[in-house]
């Protein structure tokens, strides 16, 4: 029955295209790796596309794409994937699909568990029994076989690290299935292949179906087919010479055209984002596996949204629909892992004349990489839904040994090394040297593959220190304390941060409490404020109770006034206030958990240090 279902789908692709037209194929050997199946697979490979689950259209999210104004529009999905674009290569290995497929995994392990780490592939390479990777495979087989094995591991397990790059379909992995360690493992209890409808559909109808699973937080697979020689040396050419961020490129060259055996192939890539101006200036943004070039830093290309979706080749006298695309639903179960997550806010401390550093210290056996992560503050008279933007992510060059310490600069060795914006709407203002978009405020997220280590911030220069802060530490993910954390469903509670203040409620000394959200709930904040007596004696009273007009974003972070945004929300306080010599205790409910925050008070004269603030 589905040998007869299949033969029946592909006659109605064929009847629905035109005659083939005749064209010349010039003969070239491969610059890059591409799937060369049989005919028999390829086609199984195309049936099982045909009939994959269709994905789901979120109609809020059409909604809100509809009623987008015609100017341009972008999204990025790249900062949730951990990635050196010099590492990401196949080289000579066709596993293109396990890369994209990998690529996919990683988006939604951040998105859906707050996990940012890079996966391996040498993983599915030395345990993948149907066949060789390096044979080629498509989202079907890469989510089947993920099912039966129930985990995904981390690149830096032991012999994790992709290591066959120099293999191809002829041969066989270069390390032992059984060499490689599963610990620590992120269980995977569902992982099913979904297909975008892009064909039998207008194209504009096509465009904002894929744009509806982008704005999902979904990564996106796009498999594309050109049938000859010819055709691969103009993608070749495209990506060898076309600039990363201006040239762009479809498929339409080779509408039509003949499949040829051993010429003909197949790609796989990621669609991690998009720009879209409403004229001509409109592209997907794709990551590929074939490593960095000059005119390729990072390892993109532009895919032209104007393309023709239901492009098609020759496969004798029937039509074969040739760019797919296709997402994935992902389940995840227990996570296992280790690690430390440290956040460090810094206020003004982003250049090279302002010493700004972070002081790590690792307890452990184990030596950890580390990935940065830098996000804006925004500053308090921001609007209350100022969101706390990525600016973006950087993997370190130096790794913490066992038992050893690190001294980070945040100018040098972060923010100088993100050369690539993922959010275009967040403007540079000239950075690097210095960034002073919301004042020059960033967050610092340092994930570290190594457990239980801690940290201070410190911002300085020749004449005056803003303090040393110890760097909360939440564990990863947030809330776990053991070397093998378990992490099921996500925590509703919320989170009591206390700060004491001498001397900073109003306008003149400028107090502040830098609040951080690791969780992917957004959360009100309701201040409560309290007599902090000089005596001992002395009990310490409510003064009263304010609900902000701010809310606290998802994996965001929030710059909070003392005096404007909390003091004169209470009725009845003094302006200013100056019982017990002004000081006073706020205590800070949020809705959401796992947050942690830091108090600072300064004037244009002298800093008072920022403290971090208690966790009750």
């Amino acid at each position: 029955m589905l040998r007869k279902a299949y033969a029946l789908l592909v006659l109605l692709v064929a009847f629905a295209l035109p005659v083939k037209a005749q064209e010349t194929v010039t003969p070239i050997s491969d610059t890059y790796p591409v799937m060369r199946p049989d005919r028999e697979t390829r086609l199984r490979w195309y049936n099982e596309y045909l009939q994959a689950q269709r994905a789901p259209i979120d109609p809020r999210i059409a909604q809100r794409l509809e009623a987008m104004p015609p100017e341009a529009t972008t999204l990025s999905l790249l900062s949730h994937i951990s990635y050196i674009p010099s590492q990401r290569d196949q080289v000579s290995c066709g596993n293109c699909w396990t890369w994209a497929g990998t690529g996919l995994l990683e988006v939604a392990l951040d998105v859906q568990k707050s996990i940012f780490d890079r996966l391996s592939l040498q993983y599915m390479a030395s345990c993948y029994t149907s066949s060789y990777v390096c044979c080629g495979g498509n989202l079907t087989s890469f989510a089947s076989w993920y099912v039966t094995k129930g985990k995904t591991i981390p690149w830096s397990n032991t012999n994790a690290a992709w290591a066959d790059g120099s293999k191809s379909c002829s041969n066989s992995t270069s390390v032992a299935c059984s060499s490689i360690s599963t610990t620590p493992s992120y269980q995977i209890t569902s992982l099913t292949p979904q297909t975008i409808q892009t064909t039998g559909v207008a194209k504009e109808t096509a465009i904002a179906n894929i744009k509806n699973v982008l704005n999902q937080n979904k990564a996106v697979y796009f498999g594309f087919w050109l049938p000859n020689n010819t055709d691969w040396n103009t993608f070749f050419s495209f990506w060898n010479t076309g600039a990363q961020d201006t040239s762009e490129i479809s498929m339409d060259y080779a509408q039509g055209h003949s499949w040829i055996e051993n010429q003909g192939g197949g790609h796989a890539v990621v669609i991690v984002g998009y720009v879209d101006n409403g004229g001509t200036d409109r592209y997907w943004r794709v990551l590929n596996s074939w490593g960095a070039r000059s005119n390729r830093p990072d390892g993109l290309f532009n895919l032209d949204m104007n393309m023709d979706y239901g492009y098609y080749y020759y496969d004798g006298s029937q039509g074969y629909y040739g760019t797919l695309f296709q997402t994935m639903a992902v389940g995840w179960g227990t996570v296992e892992t280790t690690g430390t997550v440290l956040t460090a806010i810094f206020q003004n401390g982003n250049n090279a004349a302002v010493n700004s550093r972070m002081y790590i210290s690792n307890p452990s056996s184990q030596t950890g990489t580390i990935t940065a992560r830098v996000y804006t503050l925004p500053t308090p008279v921001a609007a209350a839904s100022a969101p706390s933007t990525l600016l973006g992510t950087f993997t370190l060059p130096q790794t913490i040994p066992p038992g050893g310490t690190l001294n980070l600069r945040l100018y040098e060795d972060i923010l100088a090394n993100i050369t690539a914006n993922p959010n275009p709407a967040v403007q540079w203002l000239g950075y690097p040297g210095p960034y002073t978009f919301n004042g020059g405020n960033v967050v610092v997220v340092l994930t570290i593959t190594a457990e239980n280590c801690v940290g201070w911030s410190n911002v300085f220069n020749a004449t005056l220190s803003y303090g040393v802060a110890k760097m909360d530490a939440t564990a990863l993910p947030t809330g776990a304390t053991s070397s093998a954390f378990n992490v099921t469903t996500a925590s509703t509670s919320s989170t009591v941060l206390t700060a004491l203040f001498q001397n900073g409620n109003h306008a003149a000394v400028g107090s502040r409490m830098y609040i951080w959200n690791p969780s992917n709930q957004a959360g009100t904040i309701t201040a409560a404020v309290y007599t902090l007596p000089t005596t001992a004696a002395a009990p310490s009273t409510l003064l009263g109770t304010v609900l902000l007009a701010r809310t606290m974003p998802p994996v965001g972070g929030l710059n909070l006034r003392l005096y404007e945004d909390i003091l004169l929300g209470i009725q009845g306080l003094a302006d200013p206030y100056i019982t017990n010599g002004g000081n006073v205790k706020v205590v800070l409910t949020i809705t959401a958990s796992g947050c942690i925050g830091w108090s600072n008070v300064f004037n244009a004269a002298l800093s008072y240090g920022v403290e971090p603030m208690i966790v009750n």
